[in-house]
Formats: C-alpha cells, sequence, structure tokens
C-alpha cells in the first residue's frame, strides 16, 4: 500500500511541475510579445532608414564609377 501512495504522490507532482512550466512559458511569450510590440515602431524606421541608406551608397557608387 505504502508504494502506491508514493506513485499517486508522484503523479501529483508530476502535473504541478508541468502546469508550472507551461505556466512559466505562457509569461515567457507573454513579455516577448509585449517586447515586440513596444520595440517594432521603433526598430523598423531605423532599419529601414539603414537599408535606404546602404542603397543610396551602393548606388552612388555605380554612379560614379561610370561617369
Amino acid at each position: 500500500m505504502g508504494m502506491f501512495s508514493m506513485i499517486a504522490g508522484e503523479g501529483q507532482a508530476a502535473t504541478t511541475v508541468s502546469q508550472s512550466l507551461l505556466d512559466s512559458m505562457q509569461t515567457v511569450a507573454t513579455d516577448c510579445l509585449s517586447f515586440l510590440t513596444s520595440a517594432l515602431p521603433i526598430a523598423l524606421p531605423v532599419l529601414g532608414a539603414g537599408i535606404v541608406v546602404a542603397f543610396g551608397i551602393k548606388t552612388f557608387k555605380k554612379v560614379t564609377a561610370k561617369a
């Protein structure tokens, strides 16, 4: 009988650990999404400006090399 009570207790602990991990992952996902929604409006224009500048430099080098 003692053996079965230990097994039943372990099953309950496993459910608690898995629920705890699930809750932790849900919290991480929520935090990541909130970070993305706050950082994306800042990052997109900066990255866009970098792409435009790189394209402008490349175009300028092509034009001046042929002139």
